[in-house]
């Protein structure tokens, strides 16, 4: 019965991926300016570009606030749809303080609305005041249509039984989605599963996207319920760089995503004349062609004729840096899947367009929707195996 399934498996995705193919990531976001690479990336297949709005400049981030340039009447001009994400030192749940992690354990508050240092913090609706006040100035600055949405930010590993953390979530997301209801706009959260659970079942965010890390709390749980939207697939790939393993002086750090087909067509994105979609077709394409390794001990072979011990070898780019290509494929990663001949799937493993190898198809999950749990003692995770 078993290999009846990838036998079926092998039927739906036999046809191998070309650069044209409506199987490669529709979806990116990206904390750098996509000026230069707006011809290239439409060329891969790339439809939509997440962007960030900020209150204020982060060092080493000069380019995430893409309100303050061109950027946007650029990638309208190509056709591109835009995502609209909002992010300020949400990576910590000391943002609902109105501070942040600083040095030896120390909290630092967060700049004022004017992006002047505050002498103390302030409580979740203050901030939430301040952040959707400009997510709004700022979309408007570049034109986002109304009736489009704004994705904020829970950039960390959120719990509900954090009860302290989820009351000051709810108060900040309360005045958010009054803020941007008033100014025409809808809501979306990032974060992991506890976090959007919460935010749905409060009724106050209409989208939902799942972030990137495996291990964080609810993700698995929240993804097989079908009731997100976007999943952050990958983070920290390197698009468009030479030099060796792709990892020259030049190039786009992004993350790639998947737009969840079952929960239709509109996510909030915004274009030249308004609302824009990815088509259903593509959107079907690109879920259809993800899986999850679901076996600690997948293994990632040269050709669909390599023994199990015949591993790839040579360098890839990942966070600007050339590291091995891996030869063991990591628990409970999204990749995708191309052309599989007998038992053997050909995999893209960092979602660039170019296949890594291939995996015998039974280290993989039967579909994107069976996404399994995370498991979080590495001797467990180095025996597990798919269901």
């Amino acid at each position: 019965m078993r290999f009846f399934l990838w036998f079926l498996l092998g039927l739906t995705l036999s046809t191998p991926l070309r650069a044209s193919d409506p199987a490669r990531i529709a979806i990116i976001d990206t904390a750098w300016d996509t000026t230069n690479y707006l011809p290239a990336l439409k060329a891969g297949g790339v439809q939509v570009i997440g962007r960030y709005y900020a209150r204020c400049e982060q060092k080493g981030l000069e380019q995430k606030r893409f309100a303050f340039t061109n950027e946007a009447a650029a990638i309208l001009s190509h056709g591109l749809g835009i995502l609209s994400i909002y992010q300020f030192r949400s990576s910590s749940k000391h943002k609902f303080n109105g501070q942040r992690n600083g040095r030896n354990g120390a909290l630092v508050n967060l700049p004022d609305g004017n992006c002047d240092p505050s002498k103390t913090g302030r409580t979740a609706r203050e901030e939430a005041a301040l952040d959707v006040a400009a997510a709004i100035s700022q979309a408007r600055m570049v034109g986002q249509p109304h009736g489009t949405a704004i994705y904020f930010a829970v950039d960390f590993n959120f719990s509900r039984f954090d009860s302290v953390t989820k009351d000051k979530m709810l108060a900040y997301f309360q005045v958010v989605r009054r803020a941007l209801t008033r100014a025409g706009y809808r809501l979306g959260a990032y974060g992991d599963g506890d976090a959007l659970s919460v935010l749905q079942r409060a009724g106050l965010i209409d989208f939902a996207w799942i972030g990137a890390s495996a291990a964080f709390e609810g993700s698995s749980e929240f993804h097989r319920t079908g009731g997100w939207n976007l999943f952050q697939t990958q983070v920290d790939s390197h698009w468009f760089a030479g030099g060796k393993g792709g990892c020259g002086r030049f190039g786009l750090p992004l993350d790639v995503n998947v737009q969840n087909p079952a929960m239709g067509s509109d996510i909030g994105l915004w274009g030249g004349v308004g609302k824009f979609e990815v088509p259903p077709a593509r959107t079907s394409a690109v879920y259809g062609a993800r899986r999850f390794v679901c076996n600690g001990d997948a293994r990632l072979r040269k050709s669909a004729r390599s023994t199990p011990d015949d591993l790839v070898s040579g360098q890839f780019c990942r966070a600007g840096k050339s590291v091995p290509r891996p030869q063991a494929l990591k628990f409970l990663r999204p990749i995708r899947v191309g052309q599989v001949k007998g038992q053997l799937a050909r995999v893209d493993v960092n979602e660039d367009g170019k296949f890594d190898g291939w995996t015998w198809a039974g280290n993989l999950t039967r579909s994107f929707a069976d996404k399994p749990d995370y498991v979080f003692k590495s001797a467990k995770r180095a025996k597990a195996v798919c269901r």
